[in-house]
């Protein structure tokens, strides 16, 4: 279970519903946010996938440049990597690079899909259970009128 290949990918998040309002003032236009998607890839054709959506550099302490300059840094590194051993890759990233902490999730999570499809389980069920049976979808509304947000 050897890591061969890893691939990012990017979009642009859009919001429906035009401008994101936070506070201090802070908004994200309609436009949206750059999103990143990695694909990893083993000796044994088993693919783990992962998105990350950091929503911009004024909302988290993530932002898309800086992770997308980690992941292509982290990436080199990981490869060929044994996946059976979960902390020899964790020990790579944080041996190449101190900070990037959202970057090394995405790795982290993407090689756990891998285990997870190779003995038939989501993700979620190979590391702590399931907790309900159905995932559920959320929707953010911006800061702003009560009414007018409420709505959306």
């Amino acid at each position: 279970m050897h890591i061969n290949k890893i691939t990012v990918f990017t979009y642009d998040a859009n919001y429906s519903n035009g401008t994101y309002n936070m506070s201090g003032g802070r908004n994200a236009t309609a436009t949206g946010q750059r999103s990143l998607v990695v694909w990893i890839n083993i000796d044994d054709d088993i693919e783990g996938w992962v998105e990350s959506a950091p929503l911009g550099g004024d909302y988290l302490p993530s932002f898309f440049n800086g992770e997308l300059a980690a992941l292509k840094e982290l990436s080199t590194h990981v490869l060929g990597l044994d996946l059976r051993s979960p902390a020899v890759v964790g020990a790579a990233m944080h041996g190449i690079l101190m900070s990037g902490a959202a970057a090394k999730a995405i790795i982290d999570i993407a090689c756990w899909d891998i285990p997870g499809k190779a003995v038939g389980l989501p993700t979620s069920v190979l590391l702590v259970g399931r907790q309900q049976k159905e995932l559920l979808a959320i929707s953010v509304i911006g800061i702003g009128n009560r009414r007018s947000e409420g709505s959306r």
